[in-house]
C-alpha cells in the first residue's frame, strides 16, 4: 500500500493539486484521490489540508511523508548497494554544482568519465552553495560540489582540489594604475602583482549575491580593512561579473581558473588580493547517513584526477 506513497504525494505537493499530480503521473485523477482517501483510512488521519490553495501536508501528513521519505531513501540505498555487488558499473549519479563549475570543471570531467564508464548516467542540479548543500541533505542530490567549511551540520565531504582567489579591474581603470604605483618594484613583475584591498573605498564594486561564499570574503575584507567600496550590481554569475569588470563597470573578485581562461579581449588585469585570502578548499559534500554508491565514487575519483591534472599542468 505505501510503497508509491512518497512518490505520489510528492507529485502532490509538487503539482499543487491531486488533478495535476495526476496527469504529471500518468494517471486517472479518480485513481489517485481514491489512492489517497485509502492512505488516509489506513493511517488514521487526514494528510492533506483541503481548505487551501495549493494542497498542503496536515501535521499528520508531513510526520508521515517525512518518515516514508526515509523509507525511500532507504529502499534507495539498498537498490544501489545490491547493483553495486551484482550490476558491474552502472547506475545514476545526481550532481550539484553551481552554474561556473559546470562550465569550468564538470565540462572538463564529465567526458572523461563518460569515456571511462559508458554505463553511468550523470544529472545535474544548479544552485548556490547553500542550496547545494541543502540539494545533498534533502537527498535532491547524491553529492554538491561545494566549498568548505561546510554550513549544513551533518554532511562530510571529500576534498576535491584548492582554488585560488583574485582581484578583476580593468586594465585602463586609475585603481590598476594606483595598485602598480603601491606595489613593491620586485613584484611588479609578478603574474598577479599585489592590490590592497582599502584601494577600493569608495569605489564601484561588483558582488556576487548572498549565498555564496565569494559575497562572505568580500564582506570579510571589508570588515578586515575598513574599506567600503560602492556596489553597482549583484550578480548570479562570476562570469557575468568578470565581463562587466572587464567593460569598467567596477572591480570584482574571481577565480584563478576564469581569470586563466578568459579572453584577453576583457581588457582586465588580475591582482593577488592584499590581505591575503586563503584559498578555497572544493569539496564534494555528502550526507553520510545515506548510502554512497560505487558509480558516486568513481565520479569523485576522477574528479580529483582531472583536478590534479589541471593544476600540474598550471
Amino acid at each position: 500500500m505505501h510503497s508509491q506513497a512518497f512518490r505520489y504525494l510528492t507529485a502532490i505537493l509538487e503539482a499543487g493539486s491531486i488533478s495535476r499530480a495526476a496527469a504529471a503521473l500518468e494517471i486517472s485523477q479518480p485513481s489517485l484521490s481514491q489512492y489517497v482517501q485509502r492512505l488516509e483510512k489506513d493511517v488514521g488521519a487526514e494528510l492533506f489540508d483541503r481548505s487551501t490553495r495549493p494542497l498542503s501536508l496536515t501535521e499528520s501528513g508531513r510526520i508521515f511523508y517525512d518518515a516514508e521519505k526515509r523509507v525511500a531513501q532507504i529502499r534507495e540505498d539498498c537498490r544501489r548497494a545490491v547493483l553495486d555487488i551484482n550490476g558491474g558499473e552502472r547506475g545514476r549519479v545526481v550532481i550539484g554544482a553551481s552554474e561556473y563549475r559546470e562550465i569550468f570543471f564538470l565540462t572538463e570531467v564529465l567526458p572523461v568519465f563518460r569515456a571511462a564508464h559508458p554505463g553511468i548516467e550523470i544529472a545535474l542540479e544548479e544552485g548556490t552553495t547553500r542550496e547545494l548543500e541543502e540539494f545533498v541533505w534533502s537527498g535532491k542530490t547524491d553529492l554538491s560540489l561545494v566549498i568548505a567549511p561546510l554550513a549544513q551540520p551533518g554532511l562530510e565531504s571529500i576534498e576535491i582540489c584548492e582554488e585560488r582567489l583574485l582581484l578583476a579591474v580593468n586594465e585602463k581603470s586609475p585603481l590598476t594604475a594606483a595598485a602598480m604605483a603601491v606595489c613593491p618594484p620586485q613584484l611588479r613583475q609578478a603574474e598577479f602583482p599585489p592590490f590592497p584591498f582599502k584601494l577600493l573605498a569608495d569605489e564601484p564594486f561588483i558582488v556576487v549575491r548572498a549565498g555564496q561564499q565569494i559575497h562572505d570574503l568580500y564582506r570579510s575584507l571589508v570588515a578586515q580593512t575598513g574599506a567600503s567600496p560602492k556596489i553597482v550590481l549583484e550578480s548570479e554569475s562570476l562570469n557575468a561579473a568578470l565581463a562587466l569588470a572587464g567593460a569598467g563597470l567596477g572591480a570584482t573578485i574571481v577565480t584563478e581558473t576564469l581569470a586563466r581562461r578568459s579572453n584577453a579581449a576583457l581588457g582586465v588585469k588580475f591582482f593577488a588580493i592584499d590581505p591575503a585570502v586563503p584559498n578555497r578548499l572544493v569539496v564534494a559534500a555528502y550526507r553520510p547517513a545515506r548510502y554512497l554508491s560505487k558509480a558516486a565514487r568513481l565520479l569523485v575519483r576522477t574528479m580529483q584526477a582531472v583536478a590534479a591534472e589541471r593544476f600540474q599542468n598550471g
